[in-house]
């Protein structure tokens, strides 16, 4: 197995105009029964945020990224993806790029890629996806090179995992009920399906025996956390009634995602002299929480709950990490409709495998994305912020290119 399947990044970027709201995808986590409700299982959890002070300064790795987003790291090297200026639509040509672990100058692997989306590396290659509906699965050497099809025709693939011999990803829509978990030799051939007809999946992470992924949606309107076998075969549900369940990272013992749990609504109000945060005292599903489940199923565990938005998830071997987003959209009157106003407040955090009081690593960032860990640093992608465009039509999403890569001690 190989245990560099780092980039996990299932969320909702905090873009908004009109109630239009641009998602990313998602990925693998680190590769190494049933629940109840909303506040299911057993529970060791704290506040997700504002519990512990940061204890590091980040380092920029890389500035000027058009919306960076999927990441992955080795032993000499981070590796990310460059959405383009444009993040979808027929204008949505992205690049593959990497650096040195401590900065330098980015070294372009692959350029000219359609909307690229999810990221793993293993000792000779980068894999990714290319999410539309006539997708591929790709990958490229090291050192770059040309890219070389694994996979073509895939309906929307996202996510994506490696070991030995295959890679594995996701195909479907977010809102499908006709997913499917994939998997291709690391020379290409002819994809094998190793589960159908899946509600919603997104996410994806392996390891020696299974293949784990997350049902966002089922026929009672809750999603689950699943698994397979490596020839396929009879899924088995680890975790049900899950609400919203997005990214999904595992270990020697445990699967870890992040999920919605029922909280309080706050909102951010313009007071026509600022802006404001109300607790609305209103009841919904828009909290948060770090859940843990035994491989083999069982009850899950909270590890932290609170009221903002975690995405992109990680483990080691003594914790679990996460990229926190404030889940407060604000559009307030008076702005032109074309204007996107965001809270772009992100965090990186850390709780250990058995919960208790999380730790901030790094605040104040910039629409932070995606998060892979080594033995030593947390690095993810800042986003930078964009805006919609009306193409004839055509919403294109046009980015600043403020983007970048970071890093920050454990």
């Amino acid at each position: 197995m190989n245990n560099r399947v780092l980039e996990s990044c299932g969320f909702a970027v905090a873009l908004v105009m009109a109630g239009c709201r641009l998602a990313g995808g998602a990925a693998a986590g680190p590769s190494s029964s049933t629940s109840s409700g909303n506040a299911a299982g057993s529970s060791s959890s704290s506040s997700l945020s504002n519990e512990g002070r940061p204890r590091g300064t980040p380092t920029t790795l890389a500035l000027r990224q058009n919306a960076p987003a999927g990441i992955a790291v080795d032993a000499t090297s981070v590796y990310w993806l460059d959405l383009g200026p444009e993040h979808s639509g027929p204008y949505a040509l992205g690049a593959v790029r990497k650096m040195g672990l401590n900065g330098g100058t980015p070294t372009t692997l692959a350029s000219q890629q359609p909307e690229p989306s999810s990221i793993t590396v293993d000792a000779t290659s980068v894999y990714w996806a290319s999410k539309c509906e006539h997708g591929a699965v790709m990958k490229v050497g090291l050192s770059g090179g040309a890219p070389t099809t694994l996979a073509s025709e895939q309906q929307n693939p996202t996510g994506i995992a490696v070991d030995a011999t295959s890679v594995y990803w996701i195909n479907g829509r977010s809102d499908s009920r006709n997913g499917a978990v994939m998997k291709v030799g690391l020379s290409g051939g002819t994809p094998t399906t190793l589960a159908s007809e899946q509600h919603s999946p997104v996410s994806i992470a392996v390891d020696a025996t299974n293949v784990y992924w997350i049902n966002r949606r089922s026929d009672s309107g809750n999603g689950a956390v699943m698994k397979v076998g490596l020839s396929g075969g009879a899924p088995t549900t680890l975790a049900t009634e899950q609400n919203d369940p997005r990214d999904l990272a595992v270990d020697a013992t445990s699967v870890y995602w992040t999920q919605k749990i029922a909280g309080t609504v706050k909102e951010i109000r313009y007071t026509g002299h600022g802006f404001e945060t109300v607790n609305t005292g209103k009841r919904n599903d828009n909290s948060r929480a770090i859940m843990k489940v035994p491989l083999s199923g069982g009850t899950p565990t909270t590890l932290a709950s609170g009221d903002n938005n975690p995405h992109s998830i990680a483990v080691d071997a003594t914790s679990v990490y996460w990229l926190e987003q404030a889940s407060k959209l604000i559009n307030p009157p008076g702005y032109l409709s074309n204007t996107v106003v965001i809270d772009n407040n992100s965090t990186v955090m850390v709780v250990g495998l058995s919960g208790g009081t999380p730790t901030t690593l790094a605040e104040a960032q910039e629409g932070a994305r995606c998060l892979a860990v080594d033995s030593k640093n947390v690095y993810w992608t800042n986003g930078g912020t964009g805006a919609p465009i009306d193409d004839h039509g055509l919403t294109r999403w046009v980015y600043n290119g403020y983007g970048t890569v970071m890093k920050v001690a454990k």
